[in-house]
């Protein structure tokens, strides 16, 4: 059973982030618009797995942009 989107504020290197996720079955998709998303095997509580994919997203996108 889907659950409904979900918005979370992330806050990350001062700077406030509006990721979204939603959760199919066992599968998690967050994305943070305009940056990227990524998918996961939701295996422990959705908030907490969410937080910590979003900052793993911004961290990717900070490292590249320091290229």
């Amino acid at each position: 059973m889907a659950a409904p989107t979900t918005q979370l504020a992330i806050e990350y290197k001062g700077k406030r982030y509006s990721g979204i996720y939603s959760v199919s079955g066992n599968l998690m998709i967050v994305r943070i618009p305009g940056i990227s998303s990524r998918s996961i095997e939701l295996t422990g509580d959705q908030e907490t797995t969410a937080r910590k994919l979003l900052i793993e997203i911004l961290e990717a996108a900070d490292t590249v942009g320091a290229r």
